[in-house]
């Protein structure tokens, strides 16, 4: 064969597939575009006239000023702080205006329409038009994305999340996973609804799962009974201790709204019944773990893929649930005042030294229990682990294959840098 053939024979680039693939252009993709037009356009017109509200100001002030070099603080009270990254990001490439203020929250509400395309396989035709005319025309959507506020990047990191999990449901490839940790990671960067959409997202994977073990073939009967009474202990601990964390949470935001007493930090919040719900939890885990790993043993990565899903969307909660373990008087201080100065209390502090390394070694502990072929670590603020593989042909080493690093919030010359939830893959 000679050269000529062999060259003919090579498979064509990226460009030449572009070029020579033809665009079928058809009703359904004319009409989702006309949709897509109308929403850039409502999103987009005359966005500088309308008067700053008091939440928009909340937002543009402090990001101003961060653009312009004089640092930035979090504060809680104004959500997250991917906002404001973006928003200092858009004034240094736009310029700084009330109109050029507007244009994340606008390109997030375009491109959340957007996203509605790649939910056609389980919407049908009608239904994603349907969706994504809804979604164009709505006018709590279209105000919020003519707004400086979070809700706009919320939208699209649901959306985003949601995208993932059905993928994966369906090819069980690895970047579905990495599409979970990082829209729940950012969204746990953009506001608190994140705790909302990942509770929903735990509730439904976890009867998912126990859905798809109970239909299973079991090893022993006496397993899939340990696994039933393992989940009832875990879910029967855990309720205990929300249960009291509340309770107590409620006793002591009325004290101080009310003036009673100057509070003094103690306990943990819940205190030892508290402590008691969390015991009964892990051990209904640890039950469940054992049952499961009796039976099913490494037919467990292969035959649920919802259990991959929890891994990625627990760990990723866990690392942010410090807050449970600290004295219930600051957080309630906290939520009356709504000072952050209220959450650097000695006491508190001295407790996150200890909670937030053991809940970060627990996550990671998990993840490569679960595997390092997809899970080698889940870092979050704070935190860098270098992962290298060892010398050796033969060595399936950790390969670093995703990484979301964001900037949290700095005081002037004082950098924080927060690792987000990342994946990564094993050198088979």
């Amino acid at each position: 064969m000679g050269s000529v053939d062999v060259a003919l024979e090579q498979p064509k680039g990226i460009l030449e597939r572009l070029l020579g693939s033809s665009l079928r252009v058809d009703a359904e993709r004319l009409a989702f575009a006309a949709i897509l037009i109308v929403a850039f356009i409502s999103r987009f017109a005359m966005l500088e006239p309308r008067v700053m509200s008091h939440d928009e100001i909340s937002h543009v002030y402090y990001s101003y000023n961060y653009y312009r070099g004089l640092g930035f603080q979090h504060n809680p009270l104004m959500h997250g702080t991917f906002q404001f990254h973006v928003m200092a990001l858009n004034y240094f490439l736009f310029g700084a205006t009330d109109a050029t203020a507007r244009f994340p929250a606008a390109l997030s509400g375009v491109i959340a329409v957007g996203l509605v395309w790649v939910f056609r396989r389980w919407l049908g035709r009608t239904g994603t038009l349907v969706a994504a005319a809804l979604m164009a025309f709505s006018p709590y959507m279209l105000y919020y994305s003519r707004y400086v506020r979070n809700e706009a990047f919320v939208v699209v990191e649901g959306l985003l999340m949601l995208w993932a999990v059905f993928r994966y449901f369906e090819d069980r490839q690895a970047r579905w996973l990495y599409l979970l940790a990082a829209s729940l990671a950012l969204h746990y960067t953009t506001k608190e609804t994140a705790f909302i959409y990942d509770a929903i997202l735990l509730l439904f994977l976890g009867a998912r799962f126990v859905w798809d073990a109970l239909r299973a073939r079991w090893h022993s009967p006496s397993h899939r009974w340990a696994f039933l009474g393992g989940a009832l202990v875990a879910v029967a601990g855990v309720g205990l201790a929300l249960a009291f964390f509340f309770r107590d949470l409620v006793r002591a935001t009325k004290n101080i709204s009310q003036g009673l007493a100057e509070v003094t930090p103690a306990g943990p919040a819940g205190g030892p019944l508290m402590v008691i719900g969390l015991v009964l939890g892990l051990l209904g885990v640890i039950m469940i773990a054992a049952a499961l790993l009796a039976s099913f043993g490494r037919r467990l990565r292969s035959e649920f893929p919802s259990l991959d899903l929890l891994v990625v969307a627990g760990t990723v909660t866990l690392t942010q649930l410090p807050a449970l373990f600290l004295p219930v008087e600051v957080i309630a201080r906290y939520g009356d005042t709504s000072d952050p100065q209220s959450l650097l209390d000695p006491t508190a502090i001295q407790r996150l030294w200890v909670v937030v390394p053991v809940i970060l070694l627990v996550a990671g502990a998990v993840g490569l229990a679960w595997g390092r072929r997809r899970l080698c670590g889940n870092l979050h603020p704070s935190l860098h682990l270098p992962l290298q593989p060892r010398a050796g042909a033969h060595h399936r080493g950790c390969r670093l294959t995703r990484l979301l690093a964001w900037t949290a919030g700095r005081r002037k010359g004082e950098p924080t840098l927060v690792l987000l939830p990342f994946v990564a893959d094993t050198d088979l």
